[in-house]
């Protein structure tokens, strides 16, 4: 049976029924266009719904020896113009043909919550894992994001995201751009032939690593990540 995921109930959103985000990241060489990517979905006869510019502002947390991370998930809290949100993400794939990861995100309000407050709003098993230890920013991004819904002829759904991209890590910073595809509903097959087809019509290429993977780098915390899979990797 293929693999499969199903909907939630906010535009966009891609957590299907177990809380597990499918997503393919493609990354774009510098100067490469890539609005020109919704009308050519159109030519290839997807439905196309255009659901605009999102700004959006993320900061992921940690412990200073990063607790979080060693238990596998990192923190994000994402502010949008009228809301906050924060989601706890898995940091590990359960697939290679795409992103598979556990999430879970909860609403916070709309200014968001001062980092000494934020623990109390994890699960119990983390707040466990974090003790009294303070909660820090890691590093920040920040998205422009021209979001569009595809409904393929198979009857699989789609969030296409093109995104422009800046993390910050104190003074460095470092840009990024390219898509990022979600299974909203359907089958993963369907998102990995579109993914594939938009690599070789765009001159795009698979990233293997996320958002989350970058700022760990630029943060000078890759170090981290690599003890955290090879502990729950051993565990």
């Amino acid at each position: 049976m293929a693999a499969s995921a199903g909907t939630t109930p906010e535009a966009g959103r891609s957590v299907n029924a177990d809380n597990r985000e499918i997503e393919v990241f493609l990354s774009a060489p510098p100067g490469r266009r890539l609005r020109t990517i919704a009308s050519r979905c159109r030519q290839w006869g997807v439905a196309v719904t255009d659901l605009g510019l999102r700004r959006v502002r993320d900061v992921y947390v940690d412990t200073p020896d990063c607790r979080l991370l060693l238990a596998g998930m990192a923190c994000r809290i994402r502010r949008y113009a009228d809301r906050s949100e924060l989601t706890l993400k898995g940091i590990i794939s359960e697939r290679s043909d795409v992103a598979a990861r556990r999430e879970i995100t909860s609403n916070l309000p709309a200014a968001g919550l001062p980092l000494s407050e934020l623990a109390a709003r994890l699960p119990a098993r983390l707040r466990r894992r974090v003790g009294r230890e303070p909660l820090h920013v890691l590093f920040r991004v920040n998205q422009a994001r021209h979001v569009h819904r595809l409904a393929l002829s198979q009857g699989t759904s789609l969030v296409l995201s093109i995104d422009s991209v800046v993390i910050v890590s104190g003074c460095r910073r470092r840009r990024v751009s390219g898509v990022e595809i979600e299974l909203h509903r359907g089958r993963i097959e369907d998102l990995v032939a579109f993914a594939a087809r938009l690599r070789r019509n765009f001159g795009l290429r698979r990233s293997r690593t996320s958002k989350f993977e970058k700022g760990l780098r630029l943060a000078g915390l890759s170090w981290r990540l690599r003890a955290a899979e090879e502990e729950r990797r051993a565990g």
